[in-house]
């Protein structure tokens, strides 16, 4: 079992991103307690299923813990990022006049907007060669 972590978990793992990035950006550990090491392994252990070695006195034991552990937290965050952009919700108010319009109707228009503001860019970089 690989689930990805919820949103409530990686919010709980907020505290814990920096150190999850200077271990994957410049290979070192920062100092940490014990108490964030244990929620760490935790969430780790619930998200996967399996067990994480759990030696927090070593240091490369915990530097490889929060190694594998800071990669899943950016690929689930980035995931979450990823869909909370593509997709809207299920159904929209239209304010105007109080009637619910699909998503779909929305995502068209807005691809529309955008094709017509790239061709009239294209089109103002012919006119300037």
């Amino acid at each position: 079992m690989n689930r990805r972590f919820t949103k409530e978990e990686l919010e709980q793992l907020k505290d814990a991103e920096i150190h999850f990035r200077t271990t994957i950006n410049s290979q070192y550990k920062r100092a940490t307690g014990s108490k964030l090491d244990t929620l760490v392994a935790d969430l780790y252990d619930a998200a996967t299923g399996g067990k994480i070695v759990r030696n927090f006195t070593c240091g490369i034991c915990s530097y490889n813990m929060y190694l594998e552990i800071g990669r899943k937290y950016f690929a689930d965050k980035e995931y979450y990022e990823k869909v909370e952009t593509e997709l809207e919700p299920e159904v929209v108010n239209d304010s105007v006049s109080g009637e619910n319009t699909d998503v779909e109707n929305n995502l068209a228009t807005n691809k529309e907007n955008k094709n017509e503001k790239k061709d009239r860019r294209s089109a103002s970089r012919k006119t300037k060669d």
